[in-house]
């Protein structure tokens, strides 16, 4: 770092060596290319300034996908709810019933985690759209995710942390269908 001649964006990666890789990015094409992707998101309707978003995607260890969302919802002049991945759930409870989210963000296995919290002590909350990343999105989790988290639309995130976030799918219409 201390050879660079400008600050850098650092992206970390786990990648197929299963070792923690950190490089640098330009900052200027990264904050261009989600500025492409935060206007395609709002030209598709997906985000809105009424969208009030609660965003349980992590912020640790330099993996940053919470603080991309944060910042695409802001260049959609939409709101996040940036709690973190590491959330008490019943934090997270009331926090949704407090401002009312009608979006939630995170890992599929974090938010069904999050379902399965509110299972266990018989709440619900009324939260129509869902959006995930980084994992598989096993089939089990929507009925679960519709019963508790009140979801009705899903959608998708496609990148890596080499070229960030570039692609998106309206996951509840057709799950294998990413637009660019």
């Amino acid at each position: 770092l201390h050879e660079e001649t400008k600050g850098v964006y650092l992206v970390r990666s786990g990648g197929s060596t299963q070792k923690p890789l950190i490089f640098p990015v330009d900052i200027t094409e990264n904050l261009e290319q989600r500025t492409v992707l935060a206007n395609a998101l709002t030209a598709a309707n997906l985000f809105s300034p009424s969208t009030i978003a609660l965003n349980m995607f992590g912020y640790s260890d330099m993996y940053r996908t919470a603080a991309i969302l944060d910042d695409i919802l802001e260049k959609c002049n939409a709101t996040t709810l940036a709690v973190s991945s590491n959330i008490k759930y019943e934090d997270a409870y009331d926090t949704s019933l407090h401002f009312k989210p009608n979006f939630i963000f995170g890992t599929p296995s974090k938010l069904f985690l999050f379902a399965q919290h509110l299972k266990k002590n018989g709440l619900t909350l009324p939260i129509k759209n869902l959006l995930f990343a980084g994992e598989f999105l096993l089939p089990s989790y929507k009925t679960v995710f519709k019963e508790f988290l009140g979801t009705q639309n899903i959608y998708s995130l496609y990148g890596s942390a080499e070229t960030g976030i570039w692609a998106w799918s309206d996951y509840s219409k057709n799950p294998s269908l990413f637009r660019i």
